[in-house]
């Protein structure tokens, strides 16, 4: 009786959600855009979401540690939700969220497409069922510019640099029981590249069998997955986010097996993994053998081929990256054991790799420490313990020739309304890693100092404020850093949602660190202070049951005011129950004095596509998609999208001072669902 006296005031608040992809991913999407090689062809979180949107997470079962796995919730959260549980009893409503600690009005309105409260009954989960009772659906995609580049433009000798036409053609089946079972198969051609009857025509083909909870296998993977360890520094395939404006989003978080079935073609595993259960031990087991695409080059000692690097884009359009494709064998095995007891779980982690070719990087400076051989293993032991409103996690490595990385991380509520973070790193200068993806400034972990310190705070309902600060040091040589240097970051954010029609937030981030000096003058490259001031507001305004508006505004001023950038964009959403279409706009203009003070922005686009184009220069971007229910069973979606950019031509050359060249993009995309 007590906590419905605590909530029913709640109760005007949230008797009416709309149903809103979370802008949390949003802004980390484009975080990760703006990293060098970050896949956003991984559309596992928009496919999940779907699923979750469909079949309702169970807010009493394993609905908030799900959604921390995604980076929708933070770790915090979902501890606040299992002491709630604890202290009062399992929800009985939904309304019941708000007096979570940490659950303000707007993340719920978030999240609640994707949960429910359910109630105890028994799920029919046998072998058999799994195989008949779930829903097939089927993926048709094809884009295109509509002006052709001279990549596709015959030269004076009748050929052409890219072999193939300018399409992009994406197909993919999948099945998909509950969280139980699921298979399917995957084909995509880029554009540029050639249709291959002899492969049925794609340049690309991924197919993949998972299976949860058959007796005592946990998982089960056949085909193409991704494998995931700790926090990161041994091994992460998984699209992962670091610093954004959920400060207390810091720590990894996933199963170790996880199914493939996206277009990236480099950045998972192909072969079989399995997860067994024994009381409170787990023993995850995997191997993996397939061909990647890496750069080759002679081997100075003369000993036949090196590979240089990897290839990661996945273009095969090319004479040249033709001639790269898939010319490397990578065999991959390794291990998860782990055990869990209460709030405590510790786990041991490994991992193995042999090439075909050994690999050797040139010989810059800050290659030094890099991978060399034809071969390579990390191991690590990771952590996590909750005690009351302190969750501590981290993780301890090794690579191959005994170098050390360790990061140690706490996750603390300070009572309702604030909550705290904190995470130390130290990555020696020579730890390498093939496949990590940690909380890290570095791209990969390693050669890394630092201390990272969040803070949340929610002073009122309607408010809510992020702020964190992360202070790091690389004590070795970087890309484009000709010596040790120091870097510094701060972002701070205020969210305010007085009601379900408006939310205002407002961020303002700096980063400070070194880089070598571009000047001319200088007969040495050495480091110069760099930094960069970015700030954004967004409001998202519903003018009414089936219109939403959403306004941005951003500046960013990069190297001391040396060069600036600007970019304002307006949204319509048209989305009503009562007809079978809805509808996007976009109007953008944007402004930068060069490419240093680019600006990304996340876009709208068909569902599982992922669009975060980078603008630099001056003009406009627009687009408008629509999506048609034709059936039940039977979605199509189209969308078509331009820039236009003002480029300024010298007088001398020609008597137009100023062009604006288009570029534009048509997309149609179906969906049969059976």
């Amino acid at each position: 009786m007590k906590r419905w006296l605590l909530i029913w005031p709640m109760w005007i608040h949230v008797v009416s959600f709309a149903q809103e992809i979370p802008v949390t991913a949003e802004r980390q999407l484009e975080q990760v855009a703006s990293m060098d090689d970050q896949d956003l062809e991984d559309d596992l979180l928009v496919q999940q979401l779907e699923q979750y949107a469909l079949h309702k997470l169970d807010i009493n079962g394993e609905a908030a540690e799900i959604l921390v796995q995604y980076g929708i919730a933070s770790m915090q959260q979902s501890q606040n939700l299992g002491n709630y549980r604890r202290l009062f009893g399992e929800l009985v409503h939904i309304v019941e969220l708000q007096a979570v600690p940490g659950w303000d009005p707007a993340f719920i309105r978030r999240i609640l497409p994707f949960i429910e409260i359910k109630e105890r009954t028994a799920v029919v989960s046998s072998l058999s069922a799994r195989w008949k009772g779930g829903e097939h659906s089927v993926i048709f995609r094809i884009s295109r510019s509509l002006q052709l580049t001279d990549e596709f433009r015959k030269d004076g000798n009748g050929s052409k640099k890219y072999e193939g036409d300018p399409l992009r053609v994406f197909f993919r089946y999948r099945y998909v029981f509950r969280d139980k079972l699921q298979y399917g198969i995957t084909g995509e051609k880029d554009a540029g590249e050639k249709f291959n009857p002899a492969t049925g025509g794609f340049d690309f083909y991924s197919a993949h069998l998972f299976m949860r909870d058959v007796g005592r296998i946990k998982t089960l993977a056949l085909g193409d997955f991704t494998v995931n360890m700790g926090q990161g520094l041994v091994h992460w395939q998984s699209l992962a986010f670091k610093k954004s404006a959920d400060a207390m989003g810091i720590k990894r978080q996933s199963p170790v097996l996880r199914p493939y079935n996206s277009a990236g073609e480099f950045n998972f595993f192909r072969g079989a993994g399995i997860g067994l259960a024994f009381k409170r031990w787990q023993l995850t087991l995997f191997g993996s053998m397939r061909r990647i695409s890496t750069n080759h080059d002679a081997d100075p000692s003369g000993n036949g081929q090196v590979f240089t690097s990897f290839l990661r884009s996945g273009y095969n359009r090319t004479i040249t990256e033709l001639a790269d494709r898939n010319n490397t064998r990578q065999l991959t095995t390794g291990m998860v054991l782990s055990y869990r007891a209460g709030s405590l779980r510790l786990a041991v982690n490994g991992i193995y790799y042999k090439y075909s070719l050994p690999q050797l990087k040139n010989d810059d400076p800050y290659n030094l420490f890099a991978i060399r051989g034809d071969r390579w293993y990390n191991g690590s032991i990771d952590l996590m313990y909750t005690w009351k409103n302190l969750h501590w996690f981290g993780e301890m490595a090794v690579d191959m020739l005994q170098h050390p990385a360790g990061m140690a991380g706490l996750v603390a509520s300070m009572g309702r309304s604030a909550d705290f973070s904190l995470l130390y790193r130290g990555l020696h200068k020579a730890y390498q890693s093939v496949s990590g993806n940690a909380f890290s400034e570095n791209t990969y972990p390693g050669n890394e100092r630092g201390l990272y310190a969040g803070l949340s705070f929610r002073p009122a309902t309607a408010w809510k404020a992020d702020l964190y600060f992360d202070f790091y040091y690389f004590p070795w040589l970087r890309y484009r850093v000709n010596a040790p240097s120091l870097g510094r970051d701060w972002m701070l954010q205020v969210a305010w949602s007085p009601n379900k029609q408006v939310e205002i937030s407002s961020r303002v981030r700096k980063n400070s660190g070194e880089r070598n000096s571009s000047s001319e003058d200088v007969v040495v490259d050495f480091p110069v202070g760099r930094s960069a001031f970015n700030w954004r507001t967004q409001i998202n305004f519903k003018a009414s049951k089936n219109v939403s508006l959403r306004n941005r505004t951003e500046v960013v001023i990069s190297n001391p005011g040396s060069s600036k950038g600007f970019l304002a964009s307006a949204d319509l959403i048209y989305k009503t129950m009562q007809k079978p279409y809805d509808v996007n706009l976009r109007i953008q203009y944007f402004q930068t004095d060069d490419y240093e003070s680019r600006l990304y922005a996340y876009e709208n686009d068909v569902l599982y596509a992922q669009s975060v184009p980078v603008f630099a220069g001056s003009g406009f971007r627009y687009y408008i998609m629509l999506r048609w229910d034709l059936t039940r069973h039977l979605n199509i979606w189209l969308r078509y999208a331009a820039t236009t950019t003002q480029v300024t031509v010298d007088p001398a050359v020609s008597s137009t001072t100023t062009v604006v060249p288009i570029k534009s993009e048509i997309k149609f995309q179906a969906r049969l669902l059976f």
